[in-house]
């Protein structure tokens, strides 16, 4: 009795959880839920969400039936989420740089829909500064598309120095030395 009480009651929570999620999906006509999302009850639905993904992937037991399943998938539910979210995250940075001409992107910069896009582009510029350790979680044809929107291969101070080291030589070809006024400006 205590059992089927426990069910019951696991149960609602589900239905709880999911008429929240079939909400937003209503609302937002998707269901990237970022993970600290919560609901104006207070739901964590972002952390749901989320779960049931873990659950379905069988990397945290639980129960999800076929019926859930199917009851998710109908109102968008994205289960594996890794493809979708690199090109989404490139969808990001190609208007990223539209708007701003550049993809020097703050680190700590998520954009409307809750893309952390500075964090991802900093990871692949990390990683392309391993000695090319990125080969075996970035594929060539990624790192053609960034190359395409603006995205530097080089780490940012060595791009840096680069343009600055370009600055100094026209200038010195100019004015024949490098005793540059502070008051100079390009």
């Amino acid at each position: 009795m205590l059992f089927q009480k426990l069910q019951t009651n696991l149960s609602s929570a589900w239905e709880t959880y999911y008429i929240a999620a079939r909400q937003y999906y209503r609302e937002k006509g998707n269901l990237k839920v970022p993970k600290s999302y919560q609901t104006q009850t207070g739901l964590t639905l972002g952390n749901w969400i989320q779960t049931q993904r873990r659950v379905r992937a069988g990397s945290v037991t639980g129960n999800l039936s076929e019926e859930k399943v199917r009851k998710l998938d109908e109102i968008g539910m994205v289960w594996d989420r890794k493809d979708q979210s690199w090109d989404e995250a490139l969808r990001e940075a190609q208007a990223y740089y539209v708007e701003y001409g550049d993809l020097e992107v703050p680190v700590k910069y998520v954009t409307e829909n809750g893309v952390p896009l500075g964090r991802w582009l900093a990871e692949i510029g990390s990683q392309l500064g391993e000695k090319n350790a990125c080969r075996s979680s970035l594929e060539e044809r990624q790192l053609e598309r960034l190359r395409k929107i603006g995205f530097k291969t080089e780490k940012r101070t060595v791009r840096q120095w680069n343009e600055k080291y370009a600055l100094a030589k026209d200038y010195y070809e100019e004015y024949g030395n490098l005793n540059v006024p502070v008051s100079y400006s390009v």
